[in-house]
C-alpha cells in the first residue's frame, strides 16, 4: 500500500501523533536583546512538511481583541495587542473531522503592528505547545521581554510572600514550573510558584495580576483576600 493511501486512512488524532513523533525538539536559533528563542519560521518549517504529508489544514480565527496604549519611560507610546484566537485543525482527507482549540496571543510594538506580531507569536507558540515540542529552555519571546522594560537590564521579579495556613513563617516554594502549564501565556509580566500543592501568581511589577484578572479567572485562579494574592490548586 502506498504511503499516500496509508496517511489517508489515518484519523485526525493518529495524524497528530505521527506529526508529534516527527519533531520532538527545536534548538533556539535567534538571539534577542536578552534571550535566545525559536523563530516563527523555524517552528513552521519543522511542521509544515508534515502537515502537507498527512493532509492537515490549520485555520486561525480571531474571536476577540483589545489594544492597550502605554506611555514609555522616554515619553513614547507602546501598543499592546491581545488576541483571543481559535485554531481549527481540519483533516483534508475527511473534512468533517475537525478540532477547534482556543488560544491566547499578544504582540507589543511601538507602532500599530501589534496584530501581526500577535498572530505570528501565537501561531509559533500554538504549534510548539500543541505538539509538545521541547526547546533547550522555556521560550520567553525576546522582543516581548525587551518591550516590557525598554532597556537591556535584567528583569526583577516582585513576588508575593507565601505563608503557611496559620499565616506564620514563609513556606518553601519551587520556581521550576512553567506558567503555560497553568493556562498563562508567557511574557505578560506574570510567573508562578508552587507551595504545598498550591500555585501562586508572582508579578514583575505590582498591579500586573490585577490588569490580567479576567485571564487569571479563566485559568482557574482566585484572589485570596487574606494572603493578598492570586492562587489555585495544582490540578
Amino acid at each position: 500500500m502506498s504511503e499516500q493511501k496509508i496517511t489517508e486512512n489515518l484519523s485526525l488524532w493518529q495524524k497528530f501523533l505521527e506529526i508529534r513523533r516527527s519533531c520532538s525538539f527545536l534548538q533556539k536559533d535567534r538571539q534577542g536583546h536578552q534571550f535566545k528563542y525559536v523563530s516563527s519560521s523555524k517552528a513552521l518549517s519543522a511542521i509544515r512538511p508534515e502537515m502537507d504529508r498527512y493532509g492537515l489544514i490549520l485555520v486561525p480565527e480571531i474571536r476577540g481583541h483589545s489594544v492597550t496604549i502605554k506611555e514609555t519611560d522616554k515619553g513614547g507610546r507602546e501598543f499592546l495587542t491581545e488576541l483571543d484566537l481559535t485554531y481549527t485543525w481540519i483533516n483534508a482527507d475527511n473534512p468533517d473531522e475537525k478540532l477547534a482549540v482556543p488560544f491566547y496571543a499578544q504582540g507589543t510594538d511601538k507602532s500599530e503592528r501589534g496584530v501581526g506580531k500577535a498572530l505570528t507569536y501565537g501561531e509559533k507558540n500554538f504549534i510548539l505547545k500543541f505538539f509538545n515540542i521541547a526547546t533547550d529552555k522555556d521560550d520567553p519571546d525576546a522582543f516581548q521581554n525587551y518591550g516590557a522594560t525598554g532597556n537591556n537590564q535584567s528583569l526583577e521579579t516582585y513576588q508575593t510572600p507565601h505563608y503557611d495556613q496559620n499565616m506564620n513563617m514563609p513556606v518553601q516554594t519551587s520556581n521550576n514550573i512553567n506558567p503555560e502549564d497553568f493556562g498563562l501565556p508567557p511574557n505578560i509580566g506574570l510567573g508562578v510558584t508552587l507551595t504545598d500543592g498550591v500555585v501562586f501568581i508572582t508579578e514583575l511589577k505590582k498591579g500586573t495580576a490585577y490588569a490580567h484578572r479576567g485571564m487569571l479567572k479563566s485559568a482557574g485562579f482566585k484572589f485570596d483576600g487574606n494572603k493578598k494574592c492570586w492562587c489555585r490548586g495544582i490540578n
